[in-house]
């Protein structure tokens, strides 16, 4: 598995749980994979990652398509809000 970018990064090739990928020179190991149906009936996989916040260096966890990967590097408490202002203290 890797990840490329186009006009948002992608995952591409096939998927294996306990996979790394680095990006950005954040790795992010690849969880699970979820079932889902589409309001549609597709099926699709949304993936779950885990990473290490970049401020405090705690273990997080999001979700991601393989179309749109959009990783954060920060957990929740150090993300910024909408404004853009952190939201965490230290």
């Amino acid at each position: 598995m890797k990840i490329i970018k186009v006009s948002n990064w992608r995952v591409t090739g096939p998927l294996k749980i306990g996979d790394c990928v680095t990006v950005m020179g954040r790795d992010y190991i690849l969880e699970k994979l979820e079932p889902y149906v589409t309001k549609r009936g597709g099926e699709s996989s949304p993936l779950h990652w885990h990473g290490q916040c970049q401020t405090c260096g705690g273990e997080f966890s999001f979700k991601s398509g393989r179309v749109r990967f959009y990783p954060y590097a920060n957990c929740e408490t150090h993300r910024p809000n909408a404004k853009g202002v952190g939201v965490g203290h230290g």
